[in-house]
């Protein structure tokens, strides 16, 4: 959400200044995105700790290990 998700916006330009074909999704809302699986890395980051929507994005990815 709102600054939090600055380091998501630079690496993504980064990759995609570099060529580099991983896909990075900046998701600001609850749960995970729909392109979400077992071999995704998940970056949670939150400001203040507690953003209900980081949390619940993080508590789907453990639910799906």
């Amino acid at each position: 959400m709102g600054g939090s998700a600055l380091p998501g916006r630079l690496l993504k330009m980064l990759f995609s200044e570099l060529s580099i074909e991983t896909p990075i999704f900046i998701h600001n809302d609850y749960n995970l995105p729909a392109q979400a699986d077992k071999t995704s890395l998940l970056v949670a980051i939150s400001y203040s700790g507690n953003t209900e929507e980081t949390l619940s994005a993080v508590k789907a990815a453990v639910e799906i290990n």
